[in-house]
């Protein structure tokens, strides 16, 4: 069976606007919220919680890391890693 042209199939085209410093931080606090809330389910992490001081520590230490070509990835893999060496270090 032959394919489809890929221009066929495309319906529209969204452009890429970088994200301001306030959406990098509604994004990096939304992505610990849902790391802390996915950690206190598991035996591991029952006792452990983050204060605000170690909470805003992480996202602004994630927004730093931003990457504009990147979008969300770049601060949802820095507030992954920085979340889990704040675990360790617990």
């Amino acid at each position: 069976m032959p394919q489809a042209p890929i221009v066929s199939r495309v319906q529209g085209v969204l452009p890429f606007l970088p994200f301001t410093h306030d959406e990098q931080r509604v994004l990096a606090s939304e992505i610990l919220d849902r790391l802390i809330s996915q950690s206190d389910h598991s035996a591991e992490a029952a006792n452990t919680s983050l204060t605000t001081a170690v909470a805003n520590e992480i996202v602004d230490l994630a927004i730093q890391d931003y990457i504009e070509r990147e979008g969300a990835r770049s601060i949802h893999r820095a507030v992954h890693e920085l979340y889990e060496e704040r675990l360790i270090d617990m």
